[in-house]
């Protein structure tokens, strides 16, 4: 009976093939970033704009869908994300920060809302980053083709 054993074990053994394991290396995607971007702008008397970079923060981390805000299609800037081709990837619309709406009690105390045109401001833009995306654009909706800014990142 032992022999019969080992003679099964034995043709079990040698009809296998073996198998050669190959380990392949699949590249993980990159982590999605979000862009901070801060900005000043100016207007000057004679309507000019003109906006600087005060700083940008690129982070790990995924933006959650936000509501859409009702914008001034007129008055609205177009924050654009441009691949190392010049190829628009993403645009988000925002609000022209230099005719903010601002929200105030008034004398019957009912809550109201106002926009206002200021000559300087701070704002930011938080965007969810597209992967490729190598430069950032601001333009306003009247100078479409002409931009504010662009930030190389």
């Amino acid at each position: 009976m032992k022999i019969f054993i080992s003679c099964l074990i034995l043709l079990f053994i040698s009809c296998a093939t073996a198998k050669k394991r190959e380990i392949v290396e699949v590249e993980a995607p990159p982590p999605p970033e979000i862009l901070f971007l801060n900005y000043k702008a100016y207007q000057s008397a004679d309507g000019i704009t003109s906006v600087i970079l005060l700083s940008k923060i690129i982070t790990n981390g995924r933006i959650k869908p936000e509501s859409s805000m009702d914008v001034n299609p007129l008055s609205a800037w177009y924050c654009i994300q441009y691949d190392k081709n010049n190829k628009a990837l993403d645009q988000k619309v925002i609000p022209n920060p230099l005719q903010p709406t601002v929200e105030f009690v008034n004398d019957v105390g009912e809550l109201q809302t106002k926009t206002v045109a200021v000559d300087s401001i701070e704002f930011s833009i938080r965007l969810q980053r597209v992967p490729g995306t190598k430069s950032v654009v601001l333009v306003t909706a009247e100078k479409e083709n002409k931009p504010i800014i662009k930030v190389d990142l």
